[in-house]
């Protein structure tokens, strides 16, 4: 099996290293044969920095530099696009939060059928808003995409290459990977974890989350039937800078 790992990088060239060092680890002890896609996402500065000198220097690690921010979602799917060839997809945050042993049991949920499986931590720091937030979007996934009574969903993930090929953005460009992939009506799994010393408090601000909702709202429920059609969005043009082979191979 092959594993490749999708990390978007806002402003985030202190701590992504340090994940990339983790991933090597693990698929070095368990003789996993591992890729990586860094999307820097137009914060340019040391983050960009950062991620180019992690491509140049590391076997495996593949580096797309936006020219301008495109948000966590679509940088995602940019980096998604570039991992075909694996057979299982993850995608992580890039502070370190999200623990790397924990692809054992997510991996294994995946061999036992799931195409799917997310990971969610138990202890949020997150601030009122941002708890209000994410249960709104639960609540929607449930009464609008059919997701299971339970099912939860978050940035930590793990996919199959068939699901995630059928992922693609809404003529306007929107994304949210989650809605796209339960509009799929794929077999979920979710395994919770305890929040370590590593996660960070939400940076997201109320204006922000509005937005994200309210993008999320009109684009996959009924309410994108009063959404105005715009013009089909292009593409973004980016460097990449490729890393050749992988993190760990035989």
């Amino acid at each position: 099996m092959t594993l490749g790992v999708v990390i978007p990088v806002y402003r985030g060239g202190e701590s992504v290293g340090s994940v990339v060092e983790a991933l090597a680890r693990y698929a070095r002890e368990r003789e996993l044969r591992c890729r990586v896609v860094l999307v820097e996402d137009g914060s340019g500065g040391a983050s960009r920095e950062a991620v180019q000198t992690l491509a140049n220097g590391r076997p495996g690690v593949t580096a797309l530099l936006l020219p301008e921010n495109v948000g966590q979602q679509r940088a995602l799917w940019l980096g998604i696009r570039h991992l075909a060839d694996c057979d299982v997809i993850a995608t992580m945050d890039q502070d370190g939060a999200h623990p790397v042993a924990l692809l054992d049991e997510m991996l294994r949920r995946i061999h036992e059928g799931a195409q799917v499986c997310y990971a969610v931590a138990r202890r949020r720091r997150y601030p009122l808003h941002r708890r209000l937030g994410a249960l709104a979007r639960d609540m929607l996934f449930a009464l609008c995409l059919g997701a299971r009574d339970g099912a939860r969903v978050g940035a930590y993930r793990v996919m199959t290459r068939a699901l995630a090929r059928q992922l693609q953005p809404e003529p306007d460009g929107y994304i949210y990977l989650s809605a796209a992939a339960l509009a799929l009506k794929p077999t979920v799994a979710c395994v919770r974890y305890e929040a370590g010393a590593g996660a960070q408090p939400s940076t997201y601000t109320l204006p922000a989350l509005l937005r994200m909702y309210g993008g999320l709202a009109t684009h996959y429920t009924p309410l994108k039937a009063f959404r105005r059609r715009g013009a089909c969005a292009e593409p973004c043009a980016y460097e990449t800078v490729a890393g050749r082979g992988w993190l760990w191979q035989p």
